[in-house]
């Protein structure tokens, strides 16, 4: 009995969460593992293989770099003795080594950017914190996963050094694979399953929310909260699925950049060498591709699904008060005093047209939280069968009749039958929900011994068609009727309406005037924070440049390696010294280019299977966004590739 909810509080006692067995599961429901719990563990696991993946491919490129320049190193191993299996464990031991002093500095740089950062995460969280516990479990973990990754990203380039032989090796000549365009139907295979499972999870998500996105639409400026199914299990399976599609397009990769070299055939020379040798030598070009998909995907889901949010949220977006009002209140200590009229009256005076309009509020005579304007809710039995959706409802302060405040509120004059039921004693009210069963309004109050009833008064219902905003008032009475029933009647600030024409100027001069008397000011400004802030976006943007840049740079590095010996070539019969640089732009693209498109088809794809859970009516996509994804960071990776490149090789050894 003590665990059933009164009156919207839910007690609990003690011995439910102490001794669990005995109090059995009703008390204890929702603590246990439930679909949700593993949805939402799915979606954080996805997300951090994601993650982790991004960093084995972009480190893997850096271990091939590293393992091509010591391969002279690796053959005299090899011409000395040495295994295959000892090459493999140099290079591993390698990653390993690298894993460590990653996650060492990892760690250290979060407890740092923990520590500094303190004042940031209190304005964050809204709490204060007064120490630090740093688990130890959790620590080991992260820094067993910096390891791992290391270890995990030189794989690849160890099995290639191993695969060598020790001529090769000595000589420094790396053997190029044929241009094969084989697509391995293993790839085929995981993109059709996740692309399919990705479908049939986004039709059962689909099914679930049924006609979530037109009740949102419908909902838009009436203050009504729609709320959202829950399909987070419908989502972890369609991130699973893109992982899959991910797996089978970085197989395709390989002979994809194959196809696309041989469609280069009758293009510039430069653009010729820089598709050949990213095809002839995929163990560099692949990770580089595949990592610049996955960031750019990642970037451009969220980009469009942010742009949703931003729809949804200006659509649930419920106004404070009507356009062209300011508000005038007092907190704090002073906020039980009486409001200062003929202050406000001074603040208005500064705004065109303006007007200083008293916010009069009823109130108990005694109340043991001190004063406060009572409010008209409906009755208990409203609330036991209203839905989990339910109408807006005009329930809230009671005002001491004004037609100046009516007007403001409400958009309209009061008519005559909503004048007379006030001259009579009765209280206005906007929403027949307020009423009890025989047609009256209660007001309730508190007092040592809880909520008590302090008035019964007859109520008369009057029209309201203006727009919504949440300072909306429950209802009208007069000041005779309020004596009458013991209530007092207090100013609890003011409402100081001005004409449209005011500049911001004048609104920011009045607003600082008011502030300095030591008043809250509010003027209704819109959905200020429904924007998608700019800083998001740059982000996003900055992120994918600085991925796309790294992954560009270590291909033009072991390219500019591997091919030194066709540089040098080129340049003794004849070729100009500007040709390197065009040579290091054209791989900078033929890496950028298809990484940037896979990512921003694979990313608009998902997103749209996602679209229906954002709860936006129509699909938006952020073309300045995507547009600097897509444009502008390839030709920034091209750009920094040129102007990077020295146009002349350095001499490293002479022929006498």
């Amino acid at each position: 009995a003590v665990g059933r909810a009164a009156r919207g509080i839910a007690r609990v006692p003690r011995g439910a969460v102490v001794d669990r067995e005995r109090y059995g599961p009703g008390l204890n429901a929702g603590r246990g593992v439930t679909a949700e719990t593993l949805a939402a563990a799915g979606l954080v696991a996805l997300v951090v293989g994601l993650g982790l993946l991004e960093v084995v491919l972009l480190a893997g490129a850096a271990f091939a770099v590293g393992a091509r320049r010591q391969v002279r190193d690796l053959g005299l191993v090899a011409s000395n003795g040495g295994a295959a299996r000892h090459v493999r464990r140099i290079v591993l031991a390698q990653g390993l080594l690298l894993g460590v002093l990653g996650a060492a500095l990892g760690l250290a740089m979060g407890v740092a950017l923990t520590i500094v950062g303190r004042p940031l995460w209190e304005r964050l969280s809204g709490t204060l914190i007064e120490g630090w516990r740093f688990g130890t479990a959790e620590l080991a973990i992260a820094a067993a996963v910096g390891m791992l990754s290391g270890l995990a990203a030189a794989i690849v380039p160890a099995r290639g050094a191993a695969r060598m032989t020790p001529i090769d090796a000595l000589a420094q000549r790396f053997r190029a694979t044929p241009l094969e365009a084989r697509v391995p139907k293993l790839g085929l295979a995981l993109i059709a399953l996740g692309t399919a499972g990705a479908l049939i999870a986004s039709r059962a998500s689909a099914a679930a929310l049924g006609d979530y996105a037109a009740r949102i639409e419908a909902a838009e400026g009436t203050g009504i909260w729609v709320e959202q199914p829950n399909v987070t299990q419908y989502i972890a399976l369609q991130l699973f699925g893109a992982v899959l599609a991910v797996a089978g397009l970085i197989l395709v990769i390989s002979p994809l950049i194959a196809v696309v070299a041989r469609r280069m055939r009758r293009w510039p020379v430069s653009a010729r060498f820089a598709g050949r040798d990213a095809a002839r030598h995929r163990h560099r070009t692949t990770p580089a591709v595949a990592a610049i998909m996955i960031v750019v995907a990642g970037a451009t889901g969220v980009s469009i699904g942010l742009t949703g949010s931003e729809r949804v949220n200006e659509m649930r977006y419920a106004p404070q008060l009507p356009e062209n009002v300011m508000l005038l209140t007092r907190d704090g200590p002073k906020g039980a005093e009486e409001m200062p009229v003929d202050r406000a009256a001074d603040i208005a005076a500064m705004l065109p047209n303006g007007t200083a309009i008293p916010m009069r509020h009823p109130v108990a005579a005694e109340t043991p939280f001190g004063p406060a304007p009572l409010d008209l809710w409906p009755p208990e039995e409203w609330w036991n069968e209203c839905a989990a959706e339910c109408p807006a409802v005009m329930g809230g302060p009671l005002y001491v009749g004004s037609t100046e405040a009516y007007e403001v509120l409400l958009g309209d004059e009061p008519n005559q039958p909503a004048l007379d039921a006030l001259a009579s004693g009765s209280v206005v009210i906007f929403d027949s929900a307020t009423q009890q069963q025989d047609g009256s309004v209660s007001l309730m109050g508190w007092d040592e011994d809880g909520e008590h009833e302090l008035a019964r008064i007859p109520a008369h219902v009057a029209a309201h068609d203006g727009a919504y905003h949440q300072r909306l008032p429950g209802g009208f009475i007069s000041e005779e009727a309020a004596a009458e029933h013991g209530l007092d009647v207090r100013v609890f600030g003011a409402l100081l309406p001005f004409d449209e024409s005011a500049t911001a100027d004048e609104i920011d001069a009045a607003t600082g005037a008011a502030e300095d008397l030591g008043f809250s000011v509010y003027v209704e400004r819109g959905c200020t924070s429904c924007a998608v802030p700019a800083a998001v976006s740059l982000a996003l943007v900055g992120g994918t440049a600085l991925v796309t840049l790294v992954g560009v740079g270590v291909t033009v590095a072991l390219a500019a390696v591997e091919g030194r010996a066709d540089l040098a070539t080129m340049a003794a019969v004849g070729a100009s010294p500007r040709r390197r640089r065009e040579i290091a732009g054209w791989q900078a693209l033929v890496v950028g280019g298809p990484g940037t498109v896979l990512g921003l088809a694979l990313g608009g794809f998902y997103a749209y299977l996602i679209w229906p859970a954002i709860g936006a009516p129509e699909f938006t996509v952020p073309w300045l966004t995507i547009g600097l994804i897509g444009v502008a960071v390839p030709l920034l990776a091209v750009l920094v590739a040129v102007v990077f490149t020295p146009s002349r090789l350095p001499v490293i050894r002479r022929t006498t």
